[in-house]
């Protein structure tokens, strides 16, 4: 996955795009696959918060987070100030959008 335009790409989270080889588990390339995955759930449900990210990828709400944190830092995702489209009881969900900044995705 490649963004254009702004010269950022998710190689700006230090995530490397060779697929695991041998034995073992490359946890670089799983947090980059984590990261496309969910770039793809917000490019499809955008104003999705973070736990319906995690509904929607299958991913544990502690990996959404950190990816989601890795993202916001690179300028591929923004956290919205309108709450997320599904009122519940507690703390209000945050919106997460992918932002017309970060240029236009390839895959």
């Amino acid at each position: 996955m490649t963004v254009k335009s702004t010269g950022r790409s998710l190689n700006a989270i230090n995530i490397p795009q060779m697929r695991p080889t041998g034995r073992g588990v490359n946890s670089a390339w799983v947090r980059r696959v984590n990261a496309v995955l969910l770039m793809q759930a917000l490019r499809r449900h955008p104003g999705s918060s973070q736990r319906e990210l995690a509904v929607l990828t299958g991913l544990d709400k502690a990996t959404v987070s950190a990816v989601t944190s890795q993202l916001v830092d690179a300028g591929l995702v923004a956290r919205s100030t309108a709450p997320a489209a599904v009122r519940r009881l507690g703390r209000p969900a945050v919106a997460l959008t992918i932002p017309r900044s970060a240029g236009i995705v390839f895959g």
